[in-house]
């Protein structure tokens, strides 16, 4: 499925629960799925809390094709936890930092 067809998938469904076990069966680990990190963002926007988030960048990560980008996944979420738990994930696949480009990031280097 491409990514477009995913999110059409994921969309039919009011919970995220059944989102969540959608997802799994639409991106199953270990098979090639490609996906920018703006896609991954429309994903994201679908559910309503960071733990699904999580999980779907979970099954994302190894077919974000342009990790240069990834930091902007980091604003789908609500919780600084989150956020840093999915910038991990990132992370592992990256190979380096990903410092996400949340807009509060800045106000806290000052304080």
């Amino acid at each position: 499925l491409t990514p477009d067809q995913i999110k059409a998938v994921l969309g039919v469904f009011t919970f995220d629960s059944s989102r969540s076990e959608a997802a799994v069966i639409c991106i199953p680990r270990g098979r090639a799925h490609r996906f920018t990190s703006g896609q991954v963002v429309k994903l994201c926007q679908l559910y309503t809390t960071d733990s699904d988030r999580e999980e779907l960048v979970d099954l994302c990560v190894p077919g974000i094709v342009d990790l240069e980008n990834a930091p902007r996944i980091l604003d789908a979420f609500t919780f600084d936890s989150s956020r840093e738990r999915a910038a991990k994930a990132i992370q592992e696949k990256a190979g380096k930092n990903v410092a996400p480009p949340h807009p509060d990031a800045a106000k806290k280097v000052e304080e």
